[in-house]
């Protein structure tokens, strides 16, 4: 009787210790201090001599999920459009290669032009900004979780 009941104990000490850790990995995490951190960890993976980008969180309606604009050197995330973390840090990786990408003014202007020759889907640039988001997503969430 006393080893069933050692047992049953310590199976409850066990579920409430794995119910903590899934809490703790669950946890919410702002937006804002998700945002600094990704940013932070690209500045490092890819450091650029420029000012550092101003990150802004708007509840704008939106069909982009991100944009980054270089005349303002900011990377807008649109909230509605980021609703799962995975989803943010790709999309903030995603504007950060922007911002990696486009340091003057006729970068910027070649982007544009680009934009009007090939599209969205098939823009050089956002096809490179795709797939760094896709591998360096993983990347981050290794070194940080």
């Amino acid at each position: 009787m006393k080893i069933v009941f050692l047992t049953l104990y310590i199976l409850y000490i066990l579920i409430e210790l794995l119910e903590l850790y899934y809490k703790r990995r669950t946890q919410k995490i702002p937006i804002e201090d998700l945002s600094e951190d990704v940013i932070r960890w690209c500045q490092i993976m890819y450091p650029v001599r420029k000012k550092s980008p101003c990150v802004l969180i708007s509840d704008e309606k939106s069909r982009s999920a991100g944009e980054y604009c270089y005349l303002t050197n900011t990377i807008k995330i649109y909230r509605r459009n980021n609703l799962s973390h995975n989803f943010l840090i790709s999309t903030l990786i995603h504007e950060y290669f922007h911002y990696y990408l486009i340091t003057s003014n006729d970068k910027n202007n070649l982007y544009q032009k680009q934009l009007e020759l090939y599209g969205y889907e098939n823009h050089p640039q956002e096809i490179i900004c795709r797939a760094a988001a896709d591998k360096l997503e993983k990347e981050y969430l290794n070194s940080r979780f």
